[in-house]
């Protein structure tokens, strides 16, 4: 999902082609934190002109360099795109980077969306939270008071399960304040200009 949002936001903001969208990916440093290399970027071009999603505008040359096509989105693309980046927003795993993927784009919404799909999001979070919260609060009972139960069980035999569920709730708890503090800030993001070369 990431590589589309990517390469779909880079187009919607301005018309590019292909190198240059990727000097974009370089410069963000995607291929670590995104899991995107550059290869997908061609590959997803491809797709979202397959899609008719963006349009081969021209074709551009530069002193001795290969040809390259200058894609532009189309109105497809564009709701495509907005509707990818309210998705993540919302339902991004915590587990991934999506959500830092859509927020490249988000100054794309109005101010108010913004902060309403963030907060939707964080609202969406609790639930996980607090399933996490209660199994980390059962394991410490479980080696507090003895018994047989399953929490005994895992304690006992596969305590790596432990260690794996209070990981993922860090990192939800992470997350949660961190979502906090991008909300109170958000709405005064500058939006970017569009840029069009008819």
């Amino acid at each position: 999902m990431s590589v589309k949002l990517f390469t779909l936001g880079l187009i919607f903001l301005r018309d590019t082609h292909g190198y240059e969208i990727k000097e974009v990916a370089k410069l963000w440093g995607i291929e670590r934190w995104a899991k995107i290399g550059f290869g997908s970027i061609y590959h997803a071009l491809g797709k979202l002109q397959e899609d008719e999603l963006i349009v081969e505008l021209r074709l551009e040359q530069d002193g001795n360099r290969p040809p390259r096509t200058v894609y532009r989105i189309t109105e497809k693309g564009e709701e495509a795109f907005l509707t990818l980046l309210r998705h993540t927003c919302r339902t991004a795993d915590p587990e991934t980077r999506d959500l830092d993927m859509a927020l490249a784009f988000i100054d794309q919404l109005p101010p108010d969306e913004r902060v309403s799909l963030l907060t939707e999001r964080l609202v969406a979070l609790e639930p996980r939270y607090h399933y996490l919260e209660k199994s980390i609060e059962g394991y410490q009972q479980a080696r507090q008071v003895p018994g047989e139960s399953e929490l005994h069980r895992i304690l006992r035999e596969v305590p790596w399960v432990e260690a794996g569920v209070a990981h993922s709730f860090g990192r939800i708890a992470f997350e949660r304040e961190w979502l906090q503090g991008v909300i109170a800030t958000v709405a005064s993001w500058p939006k970017r200009p569009r840029e069009r070369n008819e």
